[in-house]
């Protein structure tokens, strides 16, 4: 009796441990998290076009400021060009995975600097890199157009500025998604490359049957978290080309913000939030669906 006494209350006990480890990030899930949502989602139904906060009855307004959002054209340019800027997120991926392929290949012998160049970029503050991007593609003085003898508006013609923000974000998630897709690749047992090498396989073969379908968590991942943070971007546009042309969906409302619109930006919040919700849970099915589908 007495035994199982000892082993209920040391039971107990850890169990308070254990809450007191996590209490700090409830805590500040509910402050940071939790109450900023809830109070989002009732201000997205009232009218706050003076420049304050208030819900009260009178201000109520139903749906009107998703009404107000969806008859707005820059609102639905904004969320074709936060689609179009999403591009870069499959081609990052797929010039990360060849290259991490590359360095993990026996035909290089110091893997290790090329991880730490490719890496810099991810470390670097992304204002820093903004800022001399937009110094080397400006139209009149621009590195770009003095080495290349061209002169192409990079950051002001509607037809480049999009494709110019692409390569930014793709050669600035370059190197995260290579180190990710190069630890992913040094996992794979080499037996089964060598197995591959017994039964007359070559180096395509190896990679579409071996080394893209071992690392598919990594790609799902990474595939699920490029989305996340396309949805969300907004510090490209605003430090290298602050251009409604390029105004992505957190841009514009931050340009609502400014405005004091803060029904129009909690409204647009919660359209954000609920397309991160569904696109992510449609991934999570598909990938799932995939997997049974090999199984």
């Amino acid at each position: 009796m007495r035994a199982k006494r000892n082993r209920l209350s040391k039971k107990v006990k850890n169990n308070l441990i254990g809450y007191c480890l996590i209490l700090p990030m409830v805590v500040g899930f509910v402050i940071f998290t939790l109450i900023p949502l809830i109070k989002t989602i009732q201000g997205s139904f009232y009218d706050m076009t003076e420049g304050y906060w208030d819900t009260s009855p009178e201000y109520f307004i139903g749906t009107q400021n998703f009404k107000v959002l969806f008859e707005d054209q820059k609102f639905i340019k904004s969320i074709t060009n936060t689609l179009f800027l999403m591009l870069g997120i499959p081609i990052g991926m797929l010039f990360a995975f060849l290259l991490a392929t590359l360095i993990n290949s026996k035909f290089v012998k110091a893997k290790k600097p090329y991880l730490i160049l490719y890496y810099l970029p991810a470390v670097t503050s992304a204002v820093a890199i903004g800022v001399v991007w937009k110094w080397l593609f400006n139209g009149q003085y621009g590195a770009i157009n003095i080495i290349f003898h061209t002169n192409v508006h990079w950051l002001s013609d509607p037809s480049v500025v999009k494709i110019t923000l692409i390569m930014k974000g793709v050669w600035g998630g370059l190197g995260g998604t290579l180190l990710l897709y190069y630890a992913s690749i040094q996992n794979i047992s080499l037996d089964m490359y060598e197995a591959a090498d017994i039964a007359g396989a070559n180096t395509i073969q190896k990679m579409f049957h071996i080394t893209i379908p071992l690392v598919n968590g990594t790609s799902f991942y990474l595939l699920v978290t490029g989305i996340i943070g396309g949805i969300m971007a907004f510090a490209d546009n605003y430090v290298i080309v602050a251009s409604s042309e390029s105004q992505t969906i957190v841009y514009y409302l931050y340009d609502c913000f400014k405005r004091g619109e803060y029904g129009l930006v909690a409204a647009g919040a919660i359209f954000v939030f609920g397309l991160l919700f569904v696109v992510t849970l449609l991934q999570f099915y598909l990938n799932s669906r995939g997997k049974k589908a090999v199984r």
